[in-house]
């Protein structure tokens, strides 16, 4: 008996301790590990559990799970019952079993891993943060088809929540038709008609798919939506959408991002949406697909520093606005770039496709390039309200608008000039016709982080042109001797320390004549050759180097005999 109540006693205390600190404002921490092993509480560093899922099960609120690097196999979920008061629940990853102090998602990958065969994540908590790591290979074909990787959501149980440093990679929603939100799905709100805000930052959603099925796929990398009458506002910052799907061959919506949200505001800085497509074929039998790059439906939108380039989609290659009576939309965009939103040229439409009525647009320090047509609004509705302000069109797009169009402001017209556009590079080149357009407004740094304006006036698009700094480059090219009239023509040699290809020219044509590097010898005289090397975007132009020697007159009998006569 004494030994039972011996052993009963450290038993009572921990479970006091752990109620007293959920009660404080300090968040009780739990620790899991691979290593670790299912029992107690987690909340020892020495003795950390083995499952993400066996922490949560403990039920404490105010808690953050540490989580060491490694591979976690099992579908996590984040739940508390809508009758539960909410109090914070963060995940964090990026630990170690020697720091629980200093994450490191990148150094310290940690990773949820869905096997293809189930979602990696469910959230139906409020105030949840998911802090550092890696989401891979989820399929929410056993969860209603939505959110591949992470889904959040569930009426009444997700009205706040938070994401960052994340990635999330192939993961698919749905093998059928009708999924929604490859990488991510939310559907936040509740039926007090409270704000639902949610936060990401810091996060990428990479080669995502809605749907490997034909129709209906919304939100390749994300879809996200209102849901019980609340407006949802969405804060996303640092975030890369690249090459992510929403279905194969229509009526699919929203390549990268799938907007619902209720007339909430979505705010897009600093971010990539890069190569995402609304279908893979371009079809619009059963129905158009919309929105490559960004779908829009029921809400307003801001981007600011942001790249949209290479997504497609019937209508709207970059991004689709649909508007339902009686809410109306606004679109306003500062420091953004279009470039090349099509599959191939010859399937191009509009970068920007608008339907409904209550739709205004309002560009500033905005680049648009590479799309046939900027703006296609319908001709049958309400004329979409567009304000140009510091904007460019490039010459390459025919027609600023199609449809019925309130236009105030004109576009500059030229050429964008983008540093290497086959390779996807779409900072601005010397030649330009954005450097120094822009109207010098805030944010005062571009997509990279470089101080705006860094030249007389700010550049329209998302990033500051740089000059490049080039490294010098030097030329070796050797003496040649003197030669006679009557000499073939020979090949020089002279080569540059960048590896760049040198040219000869001859500054005296009447003595000698080059062909390529081969020297052709036509009268006495001195003959100067020339070498140059002109640069490129790393190296500056070399310093020309001369070469000359003498063009002797053809030999005489007298002189070719003389040395047998010395003889």
């Amino acid at each position: 008996m004494k030994t039972l109540l011996i052993l009963l006693i450290p038993v009572t205390l921990l479970f006091a301790t752990v109620r007293y600190l959920q009660a404080q404002d300090t968040p009780l921490i739990q620790y899991v590990a691979p290593s670790g092993s299912d029992s107690g509480y987690c909340t020892l560093v020495e003795q950390p559990c083995q499952t993400i899922n066996y922490a949560l099960s403990k039920g404490l609120s105010n808690v953050e799970v540490r989580v060491a690097a490694g591979i976690y196999h099992e579908p996590i979920l984040l739940y508390r019952a809508p009758s539960v008061v909410s109090q914070p629940i963060t995940l964090t990853g990026g630990f170690t079993l020697t720091n629980w102090i200093t994450p490191s998602w990148t150094t310290n990958p940690t990773i949820l891993d869905g096997q293809k065969s189930y979602r990696p994540l469910t959230i139906q908590a409020d105030q949840v943060r998911v802090d550092g790591f890696i989401i891979r290979h989820g399929n929410a074909n056993l969860f209603d088809h939505t959110g591949g990787g992470i889904y959040i959501g569930g009426v009444n149980q997700t009205v706040e929540a938070t994401l960052v440093n994340l990635r999330v990679e192939n993961n698919v929603a749905s093998t059928v038709d009708g999924g929604e939100g490859g990488g991510l799905a939310a559907v936040m709100g509740d039926r007090f008609v409270r704000e639902a805000k949610l936060t990401l930052e810091n996060v990428s959603f990479i080669s995502n798919t809605a749907s490997t099925g034909h129709l209906a796929a919304i939100g390749g990398g994300v879809s996200l939506q209102a849901v019980a009458g609340s407006h949802l506002d969405v804060a996303m910052s640092q975030v890369r959408i690249e090459r992510n799907r929403a279905g194969n061959d229509f009526s699919s919506s929203g390549g990268g991002l799938a907007f619902n949200l209720n007339g909430g505001t979505a705010t897009v800085r600093n971010t990539y949406i890069l190569d995402n497509a609304s279908a893979i074929s371009p079809t619009v039998l059963g129905g158009p697909s919309r929105g490559g790059g960004i779908y829009l439906l029921e809400g307003n939108l801001l981007l600011e520093n942001v790249l949209l380039a290479g997504n497609a989609g019937e209508r709207g290659d970059a991004l689709s606005i649909q508007v339902q009576e009686p809410l109306t939309t606004t679109v306003a965009m500062n420091y953004v770039t279009f470039a090349n939103n099509y599959r191939v040229a010859l399937d191009a439409s509009a970068a920007i496709h608008s339907e409904g009525n209550g739709v205004n647009l309002h560009l500033s320090n905005t680049l648009i390039s590479g799309n046939p047509t900027a703006l296609k609004a319908p001709f049958n509705a309400q004329a979409v309200s567009l304000t140009l302000v510091n904007t460019l069109v490039d010459t390459n797009v025919t027609s600023l608008t199609i449809g019925k169009v309130d236009q105030k402001g004109t576009p500059l017209r030229g050429s964008a000039g983008y540093r290497n556009a086959t390779a996807g590079d779409y900072h601005l080149a010397g030649n330009s016709a954005a450097i120094d357009q822009g109207n010098n407004l805030p944010p005062l740094s571009d997509l990279d982080g470089v101080a705006r304006p860094n030249g007389t006036a700010s550049d329209i698009g998302a990033f500051e042109f740089i000059a490049p700094v080039l490294v010098e480059q030097t030329i070796t090219f050797a003496t040649i001797a003197d030669r006679r009239l009557s000499d073939l023509s020979f090949v020089l040699s002279a080569t540059a320390s960048s590896g760049l290809t040198v040219t000869l020219e001859s500054k005296t044509t009447s003595v000698c004549t080059l062909a390529g590097n081969r020297v052709q010898l036509l009268a006495t005289g001195t003959c100067t050759l020339v070498a140059t090397q002109a640069g490129n975007a790393q190296f500056k132009p070399a310093t020309p180097v001369e070469r000359s020697f003498v063009v002797l007159p053809e030999e005489s009998l007298h002189e070719l005999f003389l040395p047998l006569v010395l003889r």
